[in-house]
Order: C-alpha cells, then structure tokens, then sequence
C-alpha cells in the first residue's frame, strides 16, 4: 500500500476520533432505573423446544412478508404472513439435513443470518443469496487463522457461509448445491463468539467476533497458551480477529472467497488482520444498522460492572480490555483514545446485553428514533440517541420483569421488532392488543440529569 494511502486512512481515523471529542466525555452511571408508560407485545410463534431457543429474526428484504428466525440448535425457521401463534413455523434450513454439523452448548451454534440485499434481484450477483454464522467443531475443515497460542484451532471453529435459494422458489434452500465456505476462524475458548451478520446498504457484510472467550481477553494471567495475546489481549491486537468487527464483500472474486473493501485499519502486506473494521470489543453478540441513517450498532457484553451500546466507526476502538463501558479496569498506555460507549447500565439492571434496533417501525411512536435493545435476564430497554437517557420494557405496570433468557431481538421489512426468548417464544411489538398471548410491557424513563450527560455519538475516552 503507498504511503499516500496509508496517511489518508489515518486522517480519516483521526478526523471521525476528533468528530465524538466534539461530543464530550461520557461519565460513569450508577442510578438507578424508574418507571413510566405502557407498551404492548404479542406472542406469533413458538419455535420447538428441541431448537435451542431463537437468537435473531430477520427477513429477506423480497416484499414477501416472510420472517426468518435462527435457532442455537442448528435450524432456520420460516414464518409466514398470517400463520397463527399455534401453528409451527415451516423449516427454511435445517444444518443437519445439510450435511453441516455444529457445536452446540454453552454460548456456541447457529448463530446468525443476514440475506443478501440483492436476494430478489433476479440480475444481481445476490440474487437467492443468504449468509449464516455457525460454531462448528475443530474436525469440521482447516482455519483460516487460529491465534498463534491455539495452532490447534483452540476450542472450535467459527465459519461464514454462504448459501442460495432454488431458483424460483425463495422459500427453499438448494441443498443439491450445497454452501459456500468464506472464512473460517478457530475460536481459543468456547465463549465470547459473538455471531452476528448484517449488511450495509453498499452490500458489504459485517462480522461480529468476540474477544476469544474465557474471562478478562487473558491479561491478568498473561499465559501463553490461552489464545489470548499477552499484556494487551485480544481486544487490542490488530494482528488477529478477535474482539472486532469485520467487514468483507462476501461474493467470490475469481479465487478469493470474498474481498477486503477500503477498511481504515487495514495494511495491505502489514500485520493487521484487514477484515477489521472496529475493535477493542469483548463481545459484540449483536449488531445492526439503522435503516433510515446507515449508523452501525452494537451490544458490546461487559465483564462483571457493565453493559454498553456502541456507535460503530470505521477504524474505532471501543477500549476493551482497558475499559468497560467508561469504567476503567486498569492503568492504559500513554497517549490511548477510545470511543466511549452511546449508552451503559450496570449490573444492577442486568448482566448481559442483547443489541436490538433503531426503532423506525409505526407500532410504538414514543419509541420511534430510539436504540430498543435488551438484556439477557429479560429486560427490554431503549436508549435516546440524542439525549443518552434510557427507558426499561416492564411485563406490567406494577414492575413485574419479563421472562427470562432474552436471546436476541429481530426486525421485519416493515421495521417492527421482535423479540425472543430462550423458551422459544418470539414476540412482536404491536400498537394494541391483539389475538395470543399479550404482554403488556412498561417503559422506564431514567430522569437523572446525570444521565444526560454527554453519552453522544462516539464520545472520545482519552487517558494519559
């Protein structure tokens, strides 16, 4: 790469760092939550017991109105325009029939689904296209890249595939043909995989990776066979994929799986892993884009204190494992910046955070423009983007908690959210009470002025 490439892509990382410092810094939160209005959800569909759970909904963007929800255990399931809540969904995939064995437990699976944006564009090279997350075992194929620590390949494998539909037939997956395997990543621990897919609206796919798994990226122990890189951790390695986002052109170009667009970390014959498009996360389960601004977010799931929502910039660092959320855990290398956190909690509200949506949907006006995202133990929150201040989702106006094991949220072509639940439950966000299962939901207002502090977009955290 030629040096006047190299300072350009500097400049711009400096200029959107010197864009959030505009912003202010974010301070730490430690008030709690308090309640305010009322909103509704309604149950459409009950996914088997047998799946695992769902952990995202989306769609394929055709106008069809079909809804597809992933299961950890292993199947996509379709969900029909108009199909009763009693009625199982129709399977869409199902990786065993596929021939595609998956490791399962823990925080492993299938764990994301993205379609093409072209998927209906019967003259585009996308067209019947769709793309899958799954942990797969060490037996499954050979890595791509294994961090140096684990030459094994580690705990398993992380692959990205690529599928099509039959031709003429978008509501079928074309076995006879089989997948298409872009990239495959061995993974040092069994956690902290992330597993999100989601494409921009230039048709590039972005990749959620964690930070490698275990606890704190393995910098308290410093070992040197933990997949883990030593003193910074894999948080702030460039050299490897870990504890990043990644963002690739998934359709194949002559012998390459896929190619590398003008990502601002990446080095060309340098170091740097160039896949990378942001760092410095723990674990950034879920990621989305806002359809109507283009901003990239994410769930960035903490370690023991706290949860946060990033604003994703091209070449940002979002401070693990320095930082959690805008706590400090440790003394920094002189000179370090990172981006702060749009929104945090503690663990006083909830331990692990589910990343949702913009809300740009018609079922809940108050909540239109706001980040509605959740938590594992089940609460459901929305974050103001202009103000930082956060509401919470109630089961019932006298504080009663939704259920448990919130697995992960969805989004339909009308950009309604959904909601799923570890016991298979997928609930949709609704204007009013409906036919099945009601739950009616109460959203909490955090007045604290401290709160509206200066929690904006991508505010810089520098320390000496």
């Amino acid at each position: 790469m030629c040096r006047v490439e190299l300072e350009l892509r500097a400049l711009i990382v400096v200029s959107s760092l010197l864009a959030a410092l505009l912003a202010g810094p974010a301070l730490a939160l430690t008030e709690p939550i308090l309640s305010g209005p009322t909103i509704v959800l309604e149950k459409i569909a009950d996914l088997p017991a047998a799946s695992g759970g769902g952990v995202k909904l989306t769609h394929a963007g055709d106008g069809s109105g079909r809804r597809f929800a992933i299961a950890k255990g292993g199947v996509v399931y379709r969900i029909d325009p108009g199909m009763p809540p009693s009625q199982v969904p129709a399977t869409f995939l199902d990786l065993a029939t596929a021939n595609v064995e998956i490791a399962t437990g823990f925080e492993k699976g299938l764990l994301g689904l993205a379609f093409h944006p072209d998927f209906a564009d019967s003259e585009a090279a996308g067209y019947r296209k769709f793309y899958t997350y799954t942990s797969e075992p060490l037996s499954s194929g050979t890595v791509d890249y294994t961090h140096p620590e684990k030459p094994n390949g580690g705990n398993h494998h992380s692959v990205i595939r690529e599928w099509m539909t039959v031709d003429g037939d978008p509501t079928q997956v074309d076995l006879f043909a089989g997948s298409r395997e872009l990239l495959r990543l061995g993974q040092p621990n069994s956690n902290h995989n992330g597993g999100d897919l989601a494409f921009d609206e230039a048709n590039l796919l972005y990749i959620s990776l964690g930070d490698g798994g275990s606890a704190n990226d393995g910098v308290n122990t410093n070992s040197n066979i933990d997949g883990h890189t030593n003193v910074i951790g894999n948080g702030q390695d460039l050299t490897n994929p870990f504890g990043s986002i990644l963002r690739i052109d998934p359709l194949q170009d002559g012998a390459d799986p896929y190619t590398v667009p003008d990502n601002v970390l990446a080095d060309g014959d340098g170091p740097n892993f160039d896949e990378i498009y942001a760092y410095g996360l723990r674990n950034p389960y879920r990621i989305s884009f806002d359809s109507e601004t283009g901003d990239l977010y994410a769930g960035d799931v903490g370690q023991g204190a706290r949860e946060e929502v990033d604003l994703i910039l091209n070449g940002g660092n979002y401070g693990w494992v320095w930082l959690e959320g805008t706590l400090q855990r440790s003394d920094t290398p002189e000179g370090f910046d990172s981006i702060d956190p749009i929104g945090e909690y503690t663990h006083d509200e909830g331990n692990s955070v589910i990343g949702g949506y913009v809300y740009r949907g018609g079922s809940a006006p108050e909540l239109y423009g706001k980040y509605v995202f959740g938590d594992y133990t089940g609460g459901l929150f929305a974050l103001d983007l202009g103000t930082g201040d956060i509401v919470r989702l109630l089961i019932d106006p006298d504080g009663e908690l939704l259920p448990d094991e919130l697995f992960g949220i969805g989004e339909d072509e009308t950009r309604e959210l959904y909601f799923l639940f570890g016991d298979g439950q997928v609930a949709r966000l609704v204007p009013e009470p409906g036919s099945g299962l009601m739950l009616s939901v109460g959203l909490l207002m955090l007045g604290s002025a401290s709160l509206r502090r200066k929690l904006r977009h991508g505010a810089v955290h520098s320390h000496a």
